[in-house]
């Protein structure tokens, strides 16, 4: 583990399993949320529970879910003590840092980074390996010496190193994002705060919902890819591809007075949560089962059930494994976003996945101008 970036190939440094309080959601993340540095409003989904002053410190965290030591832990300690400075003085001037900057380059880096590291994400990747692993078994009929080296790896994976898989990936995640616009969403309105969740990071793709295919479009390398990133209860992180949308400011920011609109992105942000959303005080629990808490949202067992499918060919063999780790249909329609007159001319895909953004290529030979940046 170097420069702060997760490696998978980290070592365990103790041999028995110790209880360690793993955080998939930063402390100092909540904060910006909470009237006091302690304490944050919740409301847990699964046990459909309004809680007003819940610690901060229990929120948010899981034991052992980076594995037997507190290693990586440490390490992206060090990757929130970095990106929270910056989003601190986002919060503090609104204004975003430049893009290509060093501090532009280090957020990126924390939105895929709190994607990655997510409890969600963690048993969404255990479910697919499990399902996966059974499958791969039941198609040689239990005859191991019938599976490639390669698949072997991927089923003898341990369970418990699914995080850290999952985070080995943030690099080359991240510059698929170098291409998105940048937007400042701002909370204008005199009764309404924007909320987050224990998936901080809320993925949208209006156009890929639209043409009514077989991928919703979610994939960081996806055309049309919406990010959507509470940052407070005034402030929304938007990241979007300027080819596929156009949302009518020059400046990147965008001012929201009216409350409905406030409540509907409330209302998508807690159908993305996996067991509680956050706010503030002056979010009532009346609020929240009036405008935002909806008997709609997928279940925890349904969003495992379908992150996992099989496709069989003609002869009832196995032939395609799909994983999918966001698999939201609902889309957010906000009324300053437009599509261009590009997306108007995609036609719908047949296939499985979506379309990928054609300057993806281009952006990862610019960003390899920047060489090797130490975060």
């Amino acid at each position: 583990m170097t420069d702060g970036r997760i490696n998978s190939d980290c070592g365990w440094k103790m041999s028995e399993i110790k209880r360690n309080r793993h955080h998939y959601v930063p402390k100092f993340y909540l904060r910006n949320f909470s009237s006091s540095s302690k304490s944050i409003g919740t409301f847990a989904v699964e046990e459909d529970v309004y809680i007003e002053d819940a610690s901060i410190r229990t929120m948010g965290q899981a034991q052992n879910l980076y594995g037997k030591t507190n290693e990586v832990e440490e390490e992206l300690g060090k990757i929130e003590t970095k990106s929270g400075e910056i989003i601190k003085e986002i919060i503090r001037s609104k204004k975003l840092p430049l893009k290509g900057s060093k501090e532009y380059l280090q957020l990126i880096y924390f939105i895929v980074i709190s994607d990655l590291r997510t409890l969600k994400m963690n048993e969404i990747a255990t479910e697919q390996q499990r399902r996966f692993k059974n499958a791969v078994i039941d198609g040689v009929k239990g005859d191991l010496t019938k599976i490639s080296d390669e698949v072997k790896k991927i089923i003898d994976y341990d369970e418990k190193e699914n995080s850290l898989i999952l985070l080995s990936t943030a690099s080359t995640l991240q510059k698929c994002l170098f291409d998105l616009e940048l937007c400042l969403i701002n909370n204008n309105s005199r009764n309404r705060e924007f909320i987050t969740t224990d998936s901080p990071i809320i993925k949208d793709n209006i156009l890929a919902k639209g043409l009514n295919g077989k991928s919703s479009g979610l994939g960081f390398g996806c055309l049309g890819l919406e990010i959507y990133f509470p940052l407070s209860p005034r402030l929304c992180l938007f990241l979007y591809d300027s080819r596929v949308y156009d949302i009518g400011s020059k400046n990147k920011e965008y001012y929201i007075k009216n409350d409905k609109i406030i409540d509907k992105m409330n209302k998508y942000f807690y159908l993305n949560s996996s067991s509680n959303i956050y706010f503030s005080k002056k979010v009532t629990e009346s609020y929240l089962r009036k405008n935002v808490v909806r008997r709609n949202k997928i279940s925890k067992r349904e969003l495992l059930d379908n992150s996992f499918k099989q496709f069989v060919n003609s002869k009832g063999e196995d032939s395609l494994y799909e994983f999918q780790f966001d698999i939201l249909k609902e889309k957010l329609n906000l009324p300053f976003i437009k599509l261009t007159k590009y997306a108007l001319h995609v036609p719908p895909n047949t296939t499985a996945g979506f379309y990928e953004r054609d300057d993806i290529k281009l952006v990862r030979l610019f960003s390899n101008q920047f060489g090797k940046l130490q975060i």
